[in-house]
Formats: structure tokens, C-alpha cells, sequence
């Protein structure tokens, strides 16, 4: 994710992105950010570190 963002923000054709994945807890690359009850997982909790634009 960290390289993902950081690619997306060193891009000038990029404007606007978003993080989307399934939410299945059984799919072998599970990524959600959102977990239960409206909490974020650790990596919706590294999302939110990551310096860029979208937040």
C-alpha cells in the first residue's frame, strides 16, 4: 500500500484515488481498511499515516 500511494501521488495524470478490495475475511489478499462496527483495521490505520492528498 505504501508504494501504491506513493505512486499515485508522484503522478501528475493521477487527480483522485480510492482503496478498494473485498471485504471477504476468507480471500487470501484480504486489505479491507474498515473492520468491524465502523473500525478500522491496521491498514485503514496505516492508510490514514500515509502523507497524501486523499484524506
Amino acid at each position: 500500500m505504501t508504494e501504491r500511494v506513493a505512486v499515485c501521488e508522484r503522478r501528475e495524470d493521477v487527480f483522485r484515488y480510492a482503496w478498494f478490495t473485498g471485504r471477504w475475511t476468507n480471500a487470501p489478499c484480504f486489505a479491507s481498511l474498515s473492520g468491524a462496527a465502523g473500525t478500522l483495521t491496521e491498514l485503514g490505520e496505516h492508510y490514514l499515516s500515509l502523507p497524501t492528498g486523499a484524506q
